[in-house]
């Protein structure tokens, strides 16, 4: 029984998300890997399109094999009508994004960013993207 009880831990704890995105004092999410942009789309895509984000390194993303926009925005008559508009900020202060992959299939808008509304994006260069 004992070993059961182990094994329920290790699998739970294995489903979590390896990396935990955190906001500062300011309210504003601090990205310093690939996998930081990964759960910064993430936590936009699922609801929080207002979300503010300040990029802290360069970021080489060639180990993501296919980024998920920032906000989203599919044709109804391609997929599954979605409308996330991201209306949040993105400082990239004075960092590169570089490697860059994203290949849509679902007939959404791709790019670093799917789809803004009223959004302020700064600062931000982006060196060798694969946009498809």
């Amino acid at each position: 029984m004992r070993q059961k009880a182990i094994f329920f831990v290790v699998a739970a704890l294995a489903s979590m998300s390896a990396w935990a995105l955190e906001k500062n004092e300011k309210g504003v999410y601090q990205i310093y890997t690939p996998q930081d942009l990964v759960e910064f789309s993430a936590i936009v895509n699922a609801g929080e399109s207002s979300a503010k984000a300040k990029l802290n390194a360069d970021l080489d993303m060639s180990e993501i094999d296919n980024f998920e926009p920032i906000g989203k925005h599919i044709d109804p008559e391609k997929g599954n009508a979605t409308d996330i508009n991201f209306t949040g900020s993105f400082n990239g202060a004075n960092h590169i994004i570089c490697n860059l992959t994203v290949e849509t299939t679902d007939g959404s808008e791709g790019g670093l960013f799917g789809r803004l509304i009223d959004a302020t994006i700064k600062n931000l260069g982006i060196v060798n993207a694969d946009i498809s």
